[in-house]
């Protein structure tokens, strides 16, 4: 392999940084189909009519998620940019 993602492999602590980094990617994404998604195609058959009694109780959920993927995915970028410069060749 060439390139800084063969580079990658040949340092087990800068491969580990990058698993790290799909990982979290892929635990955003989980969060996101599982808990954000959910409540979005739920809110969707809301009207400003007859909206439910407890939309700030779901309201406040989504907001949860959210910050959840947020978290997860800001970590995730951390560690692939973290990756990503550790694994650069010297100039």
């Amino acid at each position: 392999m060439s390139g800084a993602g063969g580079l990658a492999w040949q340092k087990p602590g800068i491969a580990a940084l990058y698993v790290c980094a799909l990982l979290l990617m892929v635990a955003a994404g989980w969060v996101t189909r599982q808990f954000n998604q959910p409540i979005n195609a739920h809110v969707m058959d809301w009207t400003a009519q007859a909206m439910p009694s407890d939309w700030q109780v779901i309201r406040d959920s989504w907001w949860h998620w959210h910050l959840v993927r947020l978290g997860i995915g800001a970590a995730a970028q951390i560690l692939l940019i973290m990756a990503i410069l550790l694994d650069r060749k010297p100039i």
